[in-house]
C-alpha cells in the first residue's frame, strides 16, 4: 500500500518536457512502418483487383464486394478493439494485430475463388482495425507535447505512403510473379515488423500509470524516456487526476463530451467522404471530359504526393501556431481549390492537384492529429477507433452518390462542386469544436 505522505510524481509533465530521444524515435519509426503497411494492405487489393476480375471471371459487383469487405471489417475492428485496449493496454493489440494481418495476407494467396478470398480479406480487415487506434495512442502518449501533433499527423500520412508503395510494388512484381507477389510483401513485412515491435515497442507509460501506479516497469521506462532528467527511482506515480474508465464507449459522450465527440466525427466523416469521392472518381470524371486515362492517373498521383507533403507541413504548423489556426484555413483553402478544379476540369492542371493534396489530404491528417489529442489516456484508443470507424462508414456513401449523379448525366464540373460541400461542413464543425471545452483543452494535451 502506498504511503499517503509520500510525494507523488505526475508523469504527464515529465513526458511532455522530455527531449525527443532514442526511445521516442524508435517508437515513431516502428509506428510509421506499421501505419505504412496498414495502408499497403488496405489498398493493395485495388491494384490486384483487375487481375482477379479476369482470372476468376468475376463481375464488377463481386469485385466491389471484395473491395468493400476489407473496409467494413476494419471498421468493425476499430469499434471492438478500441474499448478493449483502453482496459488491457495498447502494446499487445498492436503486435497481435500486425502479425495477424500479415499472416492473413499471406494465407489469402492460397485462395482459388472469390468466396475464400473474401473470407481472408475479412480477417485482414479485422486485424487492421486492431492496429491503427492503438499504434496512434502509443505514439501520442510517449511523445512530448511540443511534437505530438507533428508525429501523429505524419503517422496518418503513412497510409498514403503505403498506398503509393503498393502501387509501385504491384507495377514491378505482378508482371513477373503474378498478383500473389503483392500480398507476399504485404504479409511478410508485417510479420517481421511484429517481431521487431515485440522486442522494442514499449507499453504506454501513461496507460501503465493509470492501471497500476506502482508497476515495477515504470521507473525504468521513464528513465529511458527522460534520459538525464530521470525521475525518482520509486513512485508513487500519477497522471494528472486521470483514471481508467469501465465503460469507455459511454464516456465518449458523458461529462459534457458529447458535442466534441460528435464534432470530430463530423469533421473526419466529411474529410474522408471528400477524399474517397475524389480518389475513386477523378479518373472517370476526367475521362468524361475527353481526357486520357493517363491524365487521371497523373492527377491522382500528384494529389497523393501533395497529401504526404501536406501532412508534414500542417503537422509542424499545428505544433508551432496552434491546431485550429491551421486546420480551419486548410479546409477553407481545400474548398477553394476543389472549386477551382471544377472550373478548370477540362484542363485538369497538375498544380491544382498538388494544392488539393496539400490542403485536403494534409488537413485530414491534421484533423486526425487533433483527434488523438482530444481524448485523455483512458479514452484515447476508443475515441480514435470509433471516430475512424464512423468516418469510414459514412465516407463510403459519397462515392456511391457521385456514381448516381454521373449516371444521371450531371456534368463533371457540377459533380466536383458537390465534392466541395463536405469540406465546408468540416470547417464549420472545427469552428464549433474550437469553442468547446474539450476542444480548447486539446490545444495543450
Amino acid at each position: 500500500m502506498l504511503d499517503p505522505a509520500q510525494a507523488t510524481v505526475d508523469i504527464g509533465p515529465l513526458i511532455d518536457r522530455a527531449r525527443f530521444g532514442p526511445l521516442q524515435i524508435t517508437v515513431f519509426v516502428l509506428s510509421l512502418l506499421c501505419m505504412t503497411f496498414e495502408g499497403y494492405d488496405t489498398y493493395a487489393i485495388s491494384y490486384i483487383g483487375p487481375t482477379l476480375l479476369r482470372l476468376w471471371h468475376l463481375s464488377t459487383t463481386t469485385l466491389g464486394v471484395i473491395f468493400a469487405t476489407g473496409t467494413l471489417a476494419s471498421a468493425l475492428g476499430y469499434l471492438a478493439i478500441g474499448p478493449l485496449a483502453d482496459r488491457i493496454g495498447r502494446r499487445i493489440p498492436v503486435i497481435v494485430g500486425t502479425a495477424a494481418f500479415g499472416a492473413a495476407s499471406l494465407l489469402s494467396t492460397s485462395a482459388a475463388q472469390s468466396a475464400t478470398f473474401v473470407a481472408w480479406r475479412v480477417l485482414v480487415g479485422l486485424a487492421l482495425g486492431a492496429v491503427l487506434p492503438n499504434i496512434v495512442a502509443v505514439a501520442a502518449e510517449i511523445t512530448p507535447a511540443r511534437r505530438r501533433s507533428l508525429v501523429v499527423v505524419v503517422l496518418y500520412s503513412g497510409f498514403a505512403i503505403g498506398s503509393a508503395l503498393a502501387g509501385l510494388i504491384a507495377g514491378r512484381l505482378m508482371p513477373v510473379f503474378g498478383w500473389v507477389a503483392v500480398l507476399w510483401v504485404g504479409g511478410a513485412v508485417p510479420l517481421v515488423l511484429a517481431l521487431a515491435m515485440w522486442r522494442w515497442l514499449p507499453e504506454s507509460p501513461r496507460f501503465i500509470t493509470l492501471r497500476n501506479p506502482a508497476d515495477p516497469r515504470l521507473p525504468g521506462l521513464l528513465g529511458r524516456l527522460l534520459g538525464a532528467a530521470t525521475p525518482p527511482a520509486k513512485g508513487p506515480f500519477t497522471l494528472g487526476g486521470e483514471r481508467l474508465r469501465r465503460q469507455p464507449i459511454r464516456d465518449l459522450f458523458s461529462d459534457g463530451r458529447a458535442r466534441s465527440t460528435l464534432m470530430i466525427w463530423l469533421v473526419l466523416s466529411m474529410d474522408v467522404t471528400t477524399i474517397g469521392a475524389l480518389v475513386y472518381w477523378i479518373p472517370t470524371l476526367l475521362n468524361a471530359t475527353g481526357q486520357s486515362a493517363a491524365a487521371g492517373i497523373n492527377f491522382s498521383v500528384v494529389l497523393l504526393i501533395g497529401g504526404i507533403i501536406g501532412a508534414f507541413i500542417i503537422g509542424w504548423c499545428m505544433d508551432r501556431f496552434g491546431m485550429y489556426r491551421i486546420l480551419i484555413p486548410a479546409h477553407l483553402c481545400a474548398t477553394l481549390f476543389i472549386v477551382s478544379f471544377a472550373l478548370l476540369v477540362r484542363s485538369s492542371p497538375v498544380a491544382v492537384a498538388l494544392l488539393i493534396g496539400l490542403t485536403l489530404n494534409g488537413g485530414t491528417s491534421g484533423s486526425q492529429g487533433l483527434l488523438a489529442r482530444l481524448y485523455p489516456t483512458a479514452l484515447r484508443t476508443t475515441g480514435v477507433g470509433w471516430a475512424s470507424a464512423v468516418s469510414r462508414l459514412i465516407g463510403s456513401a459519397q462515392p456511391l452518390l457521385l456514381g448516381v449523379m454521373l449516371a444521371a448525366h450531371w456534368t463533371p464540373a457540377t459533380t466536383l462542386w458537390v465534392c466541395s460541400m463536405p469540406t465546408v461542413i468540416s470547417m464549420l464543425a472545427l469552428g464549433v469544436l474550437s469553442r468547446d471545452r474539450f476542444g480548447i483543452n486539446a490545444r495543450q494535451a
